[in-house]
């Protein structure tokens, strides 16, 4: 096809072949050229590559006919009508009753951090893209700027307040951004924890089963090589496939497509997929932001705390509900927070209010404003 078409005839020509398989010779323009990558592709207005192309398949011995049909034949077969049906239906339930439609929860404002304001020792549990920065194309582009570092320098010197980094990214990145602030780090998840002032890394969970990161690596890594500004970010606890640089709707429905295929294979594995925002990332579910959250609160005898985050990683903060843990959904979406945020800016500026009106209710911290 010159367009978008011819997708079922070519599955029903792989699912046919028996004996003596034949070659598939399919155009660039067709959906199925994306999931059959090991049919000759090619592009129906350029005859020479026409020509090439079957003269290619005409040629082609037995047994490498064989090899590419039988890939793309398992995939044809497990794919079929009622996969496809389970996974749409899948996806019209998949809302929780836990979560709440985008303007079911209440807008955070500086009232609704009061409580906070006036409790003894506080923690504040802060995710860091697009929950305090705003994101960026090039993950590495997202380093603090002046308007973060500012608000760093006021939490780091208003009294009786603790401040978590809790993020995805790794420790390299974590320590280079925030290890000068006297602050707790929690790196890949959780996965890694650094308490303040100490310099050492410690491991949440020495026994969590990693076993099954080198099969996702590949898999992210043959998207990757069809999905041109794509690429694979391979950490010591998970993988992640960053499409932020692809074309925005083929980037949209490959994700689309890996998120399918991750949920087939790995359903019997220790493991979480999350769709983040042009991410997806495979980590374990054996350790999560939302349980050291809850291990440090816990520990460290804090009076009340603040979680925030914009993402599917960080509900399993808000899901914990604790009585004096306030939860913030930064930015639009489905959550399980009780308050909103509009956006990483919007919620720097309410966090600065937060930490100036606590200092000054304490006339040591106030004689340095």
């Amino acid at each position: 096809p010159l367009i978008d078409g011819m997708n079922l005839v070519a599955k029903e020509y792989i699912a046919c072949q028996r004996e003596k398989s034949g070659v598939l010779i399919l155009s660039e323009f067709a959906g199925a050229a994306q999931e059959l990558s090991n049919a000759l592709v090619v592009n129906p207005y350029d005859t020479e590559q026409m020509v090439a192309s079957l003269n290619t398949a005409l040629n082609m011995d037995q047994a490498e006919c064989k090899r590419r049909l039988a890939s793309m034949k398992e995939r044809v077969i497990r794919y079929d009508a009622l996969h496809w049906a389970k996974t749409f239906v899948t996806d019209l339930d998949s809302r929780t009753p836990a979560q709440t439609a985008p303007g079911d929860i209440r807008p955070l404002t500086l009232t609704s951090l009061q409580e906070l304001i006036n409790a003894g020792n506080i923690v504040l549990f802060l995710d860091y893209d697009g929950t305090l920065s705003e994101f960026k194309k090039k993950p590495a582009d997202a380093f603090p700027h002046q308007e973060i570092l500012d608000l760093f320098a006021v939490l780091g010197e208003t009294p009786r307040l603790d401040v978590c980094i809790i993020s995805g990214r790794k420790r390299a990145d974590m320590q280079d951004w925030f290890g000068a602030y006297n602050f707790w780090l929690v790196a890949e998840h959780g996965f890694f924890y650094r308490p303040p002032g100490e310099k050492e890394w410690l491991v949440f969970d020495d026994n969590a089963d990693l076993d099954w990161m080198e099969r996702i690596v590949e898999v992210f890594e043959h998207h990757s090589s069809m999905t041109p500004g794509s690429s694979v970010e391979v950490k010591t606890s998970s993988v992640v496939w960053h499409y932020r640089e692809s074309d925005p709707e083929f980037g949209s429905w490959k994700a689309k497509q890996l998120v399918d295929e991750l949920h087939g294979m790995l359903a019997n594995l220790p493991v979480e997929v999350h769709h983040g925002k042009k991410i997806i990332e495979v980590c374990s579910m054996q350790i999560n932001k939302g349980m050291v959250m809850e291990h440090l609160f816990s520990r460290q005898g804090f009076d009340m705390g603040l979680c925030a985050g914009d993402d599917e990683t960080d509900e399993t903060m808000f899901r914990k509900q604790l009585p004096a843990l306030l939860s913030v959904k930064v930015g639009d979406g489905g959550t399980a927070a009780q308050f909103r945020c509009s956006g990483p800016r919007a919620f720097r500026y309410l966090l600065f209010d937060m930490a100036l009106a606590r200092r000054k209710r304490d006339p040591a911290a106030d004689e340095k404003l």
